[in-house]
């Protein structure tokens, strides 16, 4: 009896001066757009709902941040995509997929279907696909609400609605039941609200920006470090390790002779050996060299105690993080063999048996 009502409910709209298509049509095109959305879950079997507050901001097609909030618990994430490459961070963890490096498709991120051109992706299908769905197009007040069936079989799985702007046609509400009158059955409600854009471009130094504890932290990728062949060393001032002062430098700055930027953590129980390995590389090679240790922590005491008196041609930083970050080092140690004029030649990525000699090559590649 309740199919057969539905049904009778779900029979098309006469007199509704617009047609489905334009609502597609005016979703895909809004590319440009921010709002934010009080979104919601309702499972069966809890009393309480999963509350989030969601904020949604495109500067293009397929260039968008989703920045979001659980109401209840002190638990944030955000989700970006740019130029084919994606970003998402959650639970103290930056995923990176990036197009031309990685060969995994880019995931459909959550909250993602609440964008315009991802509602259009939603709609269309709706309108298109008879066979699984029946619909209805009503206009009352300044709404134009959509109403639909989800059929899987002779059993309706889902009954959505979207209620969007009648000038605009902006999404305004959405609400949806999955599964109805099953064990997995669970609702949704989102209410779009407006947001002041403050994003007006999306790139990856746009979100260190935005998101340096990301970044510098929880990065896992090493697709950046990778690209800092051939590119100049970013600028940054460090307090050097003896507390007389900071070593600062310019991007592009020039060096007085070929030099190993060494990104590493002294208090790792590898460290000793990374130094060991770093100092036979120079004393080896043919090809003078010299070498700038770059640890992570902003404790003076463990990177004296790791290099010991330190030799000419060496210099020792402390509190480092913020340049490990600037170059994309995701996992240390790192080291760049950079040219006299302050470029990377190559990069050599953790520490194994073959350092040692892989950073000699490097060096007489120079």
């Amino acid at each position: 009896m309740r199919k057969l009502l539905l049904s009778l409910v779900l029979i098309p709209a006469m007199g509704c001066a617009i047609e489905p298509q334009k609502i597609v049509d005016a979703l895909g095109a809004d590319t440009v757009y921010s709002a934010r959305v009080d979104y919601s879950v309702t499972l069966p079997q809890s009393s309480d709902e999963i509350r989030y507050t969601v904020d949604l901001q495109s500067v293009g097609a397929g260039d968008w941040l989703i920045e979001w909030r659980q109401t209840d618990h002190d638990q944030t994430g955000w989700t970006a995509q740019t130029g084919g490459d994606y970003y998402n961070f959650r639970g103290r963890r930056l995923q990176e997929i990036h197009a031309g490096w990685d060969k995994q498709q880019l995931p459909r991120a959550q909250f993602s279907e609440l964008l315009p051109e991802h509602i259009a992706e939603q709609v269309r299908e709706i309108i298109t696909s008879t066979e699984r769905f029946d619909f209805t197009l009503n206009e009352s007040a300044n709404q134009l609400t959509l109403r639909a069936l989800r059929k899987a079989g002779d059993i309706t799985d889902a009954e959505i609605t979207w209620i969007f702007d009648l000038q605009t046609l902006r999404p305004l509400k959405y609400s949806a039941e999955y599964n109805p009158g099953q064990i997995s059955e669970h609702q949704v409600f989102a209410t779009y609200q407006p947001l002041e854009q403050s994003v007006k471009s999306i790139s990856e130094e746009k979100l260190k920006e935005r998101f340096p504890d990301a970044f510098t932290n929880y990065r896992q990728s090493n697709f950046a470090i990778e690209q800092m062949r051939g590119e100049p060393l970013p600028a940054f001032s460090i307090q050097l390790a003896s507390g007389e002062g900071r070593l600062t430098r310019e991007r592009g700055e020039n060096f007085r002779e070929p030099t190993l930027l060494v990104l590493m953590e002294s208090e790792s129980a590898l460290a000793g050996e990374l130094v060991e390995a770093v100092r036979q590389a120079v004393d080896e090679s043919p090809r003078g060299a010299e070498i700038i240790w770059a640890c992570m922590e902003r404790n003076p005491r463990s990177a004296s105690e790791l290099l010991g008196q330190l030799r000419p041609g060496e210099t020792a930083l402390i509190g480092a993080k913020r340049l490990a970050a600037d170059c994309g080092a995701a996992a240390l140690p790192v080291i760049l063999i950079c040219r006299p004029d302050g470029t990377v030649n190559d990069i050599a990525i953790g520490l194994n048996k073959d350092t040692r000699t892989d950073v000699i090559q490097m060096i007489m590649k120079l």
